[in-house]
């Protein structure tokens, strides 16, 4: 409970197919056949780009360059 990523249903869905993906990688790569092999990871990355719009968080290279202000550092009125 207190490491828990909130996603939205897509990236739910996402995560979930990556995973089972994931697990039957090593047996698709000893097949060796490549469409499998290839389709099989896209289905694993296309979990990563889920997350991201799911929690439509800026990246860090977004936030560069801008005053990022924290409690510490806004000023006081």
């Amino acid at each position: 409970e207190e490491n828990c990523i909130y996603l939205d249903s897509k990236a739910r869905e996402a995560f979930f197919r990556a995973i089972l993906s994931a697990s039957d990688h090593i047996a698709f790569l000893k097949a060796r056949d490549k469409n499998v092999i290839e389709e099989n990871f896209k289905t694993i990355e296309e979990a990563g780009k889920a997350i991201l719009a799911g929690v439509a968080l800026p990246t860090i290279g977004d936030l560069e360059g801008k005053s990022i202000q924290t409690n510490n550092t806004k000023k006081k009125k």
